[in-house]
């Protein structure tokens, strides 16, 4: 019961922005229970809502660190798939593909190799789709959160990103626009969908009235990936510099 109210009362705390309250009612939840299972997946939110609120992904690594290490999670080694989704969504965010990588692996091995991975892409791509074409934003969101759980490895490809993008752009979220795309670009910047990254991440700056922003934006895309055609474009921006 303290792990089902606690889950509930996080969710109502982190949409209304109280992070702080949020954190502080997971880490007592988690200190009460006795239940191993229970405490590792309220500490996986903890987790969570220290990387995704308040940004501070050192004490988020500490609590995955903690949820992997634990008893629980030994036993029953899928407990610890969201730990290891974390860990991975902390190292993509400090650029290290490798370790992101590896992370992200380790979660989908807790349900197995699960077969008909390539199908199963295919098909939530589609769905993406068709929703981004019907502006169903909210929608294909949820399915694109839906896949990156699934398959978390996704989290470091270009084309999860790319459509991100697209639903972000479509709900006018222009900060987030670029956090996502300069996100993968840095984290792999040899992604075949950077350059396209790069130029939306260009138009956002430009929408949150930050030219000089944009500019640099487009410098790296023209400098960076001379081959691909949205380089001309860049340059052609820049004035043929």
């Amino acid at each position: 019961a303290v792990g089902r109210l606690a889950r509930m009362a996080c969710a109502i705390h982190r949409r209304q922005g109280r992070t702080d309250e949020a954190v502080a009612l997971l880490t007592a939840a988690a200190e009460r229970t006795g239940n191993g299972l229970v405490r590792a997946a309220l500490q996986t939110l903890l987790g969570e809502a220290l990387l995704e609120d308040r940004h501070d992904d050192r004490a988020a690594l500490a609590v995955f660190e903690q949820v992997l290490a634990s008893p629980a999670v030994a036993a029953i080694p899928v407990t610890g798939r969201g730990a290891w989704i974390g860990a991975g969504d902390v190292w993509r965010a400090r650029g290290d593909y490798a370790r992101a990588r590896a992370a992200y692996e380790q979660a989908m091995l807790t349900l197995g190799d699960p077969a008909g991975e390539a199908v199963r892409r295919g098909a939530m791509a589609r769905d993406v789709e068709a929703l981004l074409r019907d502006g169903d934003y909210d929608g294909a969101g949820a399915k694109l959160a839906d896949w990156e759980q699934q398959l978390p490895v996704d989290r470091l490809d270009g084309q999860t990103a790319l459509l991100w993008v697209r639903v972000h752009q479509g709900r006018r979220e222009w900060a987030r626009v670029i956090t996502r795309a300069e996100g993968l670009v840095a984290v792999h910047p040899a992604d075949r969908y950077a350059p396209a990254l790069l130029l939306h991440a260009a138009d956002a700056h430009l929408k949150c009235g930050q030219p000089l922003a944009a500019r640099d934006v487009l410098r790296r895309l023209a400098q960076g990936y001379p081959e691909s055609a949205l380089a001309q474009e860049a340059r052609s921006r820049l004035g043929g510099r």
